[in-house]
């Protein structure tokens, strides 16, 4: 009498595998991506405050001033930033950089409020980032830990 074995085939976990992947694609792009998720676009607006406080030091120490005309494409210019975020708008949060030769602010806000991000955030020259759940962050505004 012949013995069978039971368990899986290699080609059996190769599709168990696929469907795995291709289940896990909506979850990724809602969360990682900027392209769906209210959470990933704040990782991604507060990720890119964190880089306009980078280069903003940056470009002091380089031009021993801030941005100061169109900061944020200047910062494109001087290839400090990419084109969405010189361009004002990226991850579903628009930009406002304000800059004078010692001093700068930056706000990003949702674009579409509580669909493309549900909080508001504010950085300067310190390099805290603040934020609000309701209105723009200001620098009364707390700041994140």
């Amino acid at each position: 009498m012949k013995e069978t074995e039971s368990g899986f085939t290699l080609i059996g976990l190769m599709v168990l595998a696929i469907i795995l992947a291709i289940g896990t694609i909506p979850f990724m792009l809602r969360t990682s991506c900027g392209c769906g998720g209210p959470a990933g676009n704040e990782a991604s607006a507060f990720a890119s405050l964190r880089t306009l406080s980078t280069v903003s030091e940056q470009y002091l120490n380089r031009f021993d001033t801030y941005p100061v005309t169109t900061p944020l494409a200047t910062l494109e210019a001087t290839g400090y930033v990419d084109s969405n975020l010189g361009g004002g708008s990226k991850s579903g949060y628009d930009f406002v950089f304000v800059g004078t030769a010692t001093a700068w602010s930056c706000t990003a806000a949702p674009t579409t409020p509580g669909s493309t991000g549900k909080r508001y955030f504010f950085v300067d020259e310190s390099g805290v980032i603040r934020w609000d759940g309701a209105a723009a962050a200001t620098v009364a505004s707390p700041a994140i830990d």
